[in-house]
């Protein structure tokens, strides 16, 4: 099957023009496809995919999710960068919310987390990922040897699943996502391992655990605050949601489905 990589990232927000000027001023995002005057709707290029963000304005809410890796379905966004010291001094000097500091850790990456106005868990990690089990030395092989990005490029979304076989098989058998490799944190008590799943430049990193997992938010609620969920494109939306559904996906609405994990799949057309 041709893998279905990420096209966009759709986030809600209480204020359009603040979120357009974060994600201009500190990931150096990219407008694309201008809304017209009142549609409180924007899209901004992140290399590989977009990030669609829809205005809840007053009625905005803010959900159930908290920063903790244990609770299912999203735990953030990542970019990949080639100056993350620099890059989390700027966003320090703006008084941007830090959940971790620059640091290097298992993997051989250096990372840091911040928070974007809506509480949207954002990551810039740098470096190319030394992985504890090779799965697929050609999928390795081939994000090893993408160029090291002059501005922040998407690189993943990483969700919390209870199931981590279930959730490969899934993604491999009706989306076409390879497991290129996974981490194993043994320093970790709790047993974290993550799982690479890739389709051409983007991965769905999964988490999972050797202890008990929490429900995350339902993100297909009305007008809740952050990370909604994400989107791919086929010729054949319909078919895509429907095999998803029976592979044991609940249907979300039109084009739509939640994982087993509250992971939301929104599936559009080719153009």
């Amino acid at each position: 099957m041709q893998p279905h990589p990420i096209r966009f990232i759709d986030l809600t927000v209480r204020d359009l023009a603040r979120s357009v000027d974060f994600y201009r001023t500190h990931l150096e995002l990219v407008p694309v496809e201008p809304a017209g005057p009142g549609e409180g709707r924007a899209w901004l290029s992140a290399g590989p995919a977009v990030l669609r963000l829809t205005e809840a304005g007053a009625a905005g809410r803010t959900g159930s999710w908290v920063p903790d890796d244990l609770q299912r379905g999203f735990r953030h966004v990542g970019f990949k960068v080639g100056d993350l010291d620099e890059r989390a001094a700027r966003l320090d000097d703006a008084g941007v919310r830090f959940h971790k500091r620059p640091k290097d850790v298992p993997g051989g990456v250096h990372i840091t987390f911040f928070f974007d106005p809506d509480g949207v868990l954002l990551e810039f990690v740098q470096g190319q990922v030394q992985y504890d089990r090779v799965l697929d030395g050609d999928l390795v092989a081939t994000e090893h040897a993408r160029p090291v990005p002059a501005t922040p490029r998407f690189d993943h979304v990483a969700i919390t699943v209870d199931d981590a076989a279930r959730s490969v098989e899934l993604y491999g058998r009706e989306l076409g996502l390879a497991a290129a490799g996974q981490l194993v944190r043994a320093d970790d008590p709790r047993g974290f391992e993550i799982t690479y799943l890739h389709a051409g430049d983007s991965v769905l990193e999964l988490f999972s655990w050797g202890v008990p997992t929490s429900a995350g938010p339902d993100t297909t609620e009305p007008d809740l605050l952050g990370f909604r969920g994400i989107g791919l494109t086929d010729a054949d939306p319909a078919g895509v949601t429907g095999r998803l559904a029976a592979a044991g996906a609940a249907p979300a609405g039109s084009g739509e489905v939640v994982d087993p994990d509250g992971l939301v799949l929104a599936l559009e057309g080719t153009r």
